[in-house]
């Protein structure tokens, strides 16, 4: 459960008792630590699992696009147009489709994709075949 307080004019996020602000500057240095480290920032979440919340998506971004990183997120399904509305929503940098089988799911896919984004360059799409 999330409680907010005020703490002279500043909104604190407390999180089952931890103070998310600090929760953050430690992710954010480990980012820039990993990026300097390996030279570039990628950070891959995924809908697939119901592993990704849509307020944990936008805090990931957020993070990231402040370490000067890209976001990939993994769809829920070849199809799964809700999650590309939420990703566009977001503004992820590249989306990955679940594990492609057959041409009928890539072609799902594909459509899907074209169909949310039209013709935006701006986001990369990969297909896990």
């Amino acid at each position: 459960m999330l409680q907010f307080r005020r703490n002279l004019g500043i909104k604190n996020i407390l999180f089952r008792g931890v103070d998310l602000n600090e929760l953050e500057r430690k992710m954010f240095s480990i980012l820039k630590e990993l990026q300097i480290i390996n030279g570039e920032l990628l950070l891959k979440s995924d809908f697939e699992d119901e592993g990704t919340r849509f307020l944990e998506l936008c805090s990931f971004k957020n993070l990231v696009e402040k370490a000067e990183g890209r976001i990939v997120v993994k769809i829920g399904g070849a199809g799964a147009i809700y999650d590309l509305e939420l990703c566009r929503s977001v503004g992820v940098d590249a989306i990955m489709a679940p594990m492609i089988e057959t041409s009928y799911a890539l072609k799902k896919f594909k459509v899907a994709a074209n169909r949310v984004f039209k013709k935006e360059n701006k986001i990369d799409f990969i297909a896990n075949i």
